[in-house]
Parts: C-alpha cells; sequence; structure tokens
C-alpha cells in the first residue's frame, strides 16, 4: 500500500513537471518556427526601413535577431529550473501554481511573439516589452514563493543530512537573496527609458533618439541574459562543489 502510494506520488509529481515543460516547448517551437512566417510577412515594413533609413533597418533586424537569442535563452533557462526544482523539491504544492503557471507562460510565449512581428516597429516593441517585464516580475513572484514554502518544509526535515540542507540553501539564496528582481526591475526601467527616448523623437524628429532606443534595447537583452547566465553557472558550481 505504501509503495502504491510512493509510485503514484512519483508519478504525479513527474506528470506535473512533465507538463510544464512540455508547454515551455511547445511555446518555444510556436514562437520560433512563427518568426519566419512573420519575417516574411513583414518583409516589405523591413525593406521600407531600409529604403527610408538603412541604420534604423540594420538596427531592427538587430533586434529582431536579439529577440530570437533570447527567446531560445529563456526557454532554457525555464526548463533547466523546473529540472532543478523535480531534483531538490517535492511536488505536492505545485498544483496550486499550476494553473496560473500555465496563464502566464501563455502570456509570455504571446508577448514574446509580439515582439518578434512588431521588430520593425519600435513603439509597439517597447510597450510589449515593457509588459513583458511586468509578467516577468509576477511568475518571478510566484516561483519565490513556491521555493519559500517549500525551502521552509524542507530545511526542518530531520531526515535530511546537512549537505542536502546546504543544497537546498543555495537554491533558495538564489531566488530570495540574489538581484534578480532587481535586475528585472532595472530593465522594466531601461524599457521605459527606451520608450521615452521614441515617444521624444515623434516630438522632437531627432532620430538619433531613434538610434540610441534600439541600441539601448539590444544592449539590455544581451547583456541582462549575459548576468543572468553567470548567476547560474555560480550556482551550479557551488551545488557541484558540495
Amino acid at each position: 500500500m505504501d509503495k502504491r502510494k510512493i509510485k503514484n506520488g512519483f508519478k504525479k509529481k513527474k506528470s506535473i513537471y512533465s507538463d510544464l515543460d512540455s508547454m515551455i516547448s511547445i511555446g518555444e517551437a510556436i514562437t520560433l518556427v512563427g518568426a519566419l512566417p512573420a519575417f516574411l510577412y513583414n518583409k516589405n515594413q523591413y525593406l521600407k526601413l531600409f529604403g527610408k533609413d538603412i541604420n534604423e533597418g540594420i538596427l531592427s533586424i538587430g533586434l529582431l535577431i536579439s529577440t530570437m537569442i533570447w527567446i531560445v535563452i529563456y526557454a532554457y533557462t525555464v526548463k533547466n529550473e523546473l529540472n532543478l526544482l523535480n531534483d531538490y523539491f517535492k511536488a505536492e504544492k505545485i498544483p496550486r501554481y499550476q494553473v496560473i503557471s500555465w496563464i502566464l507562460g501563455g502570456v509570455i510565449a504571446g508577448l514574446f511573439f509580439g515582439l518578434i512581428w512588431f521588430s520593425y516597429y519600435i513603439y509597439i516593441y517597447c510597450i510589449l516589452i515593457i509588459c513583458l517585464q511586468f509578467f516577468d516580475i509576477w511568475g518571478g513572484t510566484i516561483i519565490s514563493a513556491y521555493i519559500y514554502d517549500e525551502f521552509t518544509e524542507e530545511i526542518q526535515d530531520v531526515n535530511k543530512d546537512a549537505k542536502e540542507k546546504d543544497k537546498l540553501k543555495i537554491i533558495t539564496g538564489y531566488y530570495l537573496k540574489k538581484a534578480i528582481f532587481l535586475r528585472t526591475s532595472i530593465n522594466l526601467i531601461i524599457f521605459f527609458f527606451s520608450f521615452i527616448l521614441v515617444v521624444y523623437y515623434r516630438i522632437t524628429n531627432n532620430i538619433n533618439l531613434k538610434y540610441y532606443a534600439y541600441i539601448i534595447l539590444i544592449a539590455t537583452i544581451l547583456f541582462s541574459n549575459f548576468i543572468l547566465h553567470f548567476w547560474r553557472k555560480k550556482r551550479e558550481r557551488s551545488l557541484h562543489e558540495e
């Protein structure tokens, strides 16, 4: 009887994580596969940009490429985090967050697709990327709440040895003590600043402001993902050292 419970519990745990993992894979595939039709559909818009201003045309393509890189890194990162949670935390509390996670995942995938679609139209792009940061912060809050609840229970488990508890502290510290929310909040401020530059371009007709907005967006996307990758690599090294 006990074995059946354990077996069923394991199946439930695996199924929950598999569902979330599958959702992310599907969202990534739809977004990336849809990138080519979106580009082909909007090719006249890009050609118009190149004909009107070659600098803006190049920057819009750079923004499109940066966004696609971001999507690949984002999907890989989330899937990697799910595997990590699966290894170190129980799944009983996941259903409480599962529905909202699916909704958030769908909204975020839709926003990413919107970024690809409107890479040639920086005004809408700025609005979409600002919305994406808000939803990213919301999703991060949900994950942190789950991690904190699980950590509080797991760290008090007398059956866990000291090494395992140390690993839980490393994982929890990454979510609750690392400047993840600060990074996302800074991104939000920078993206909003880019939007302000674009608005001022419309008012002053100073094309340099629009160039600066493109450059800031591209640089922030790439640098922010590099920082996040660095933090996670550092965490993984700490986990392997324990």
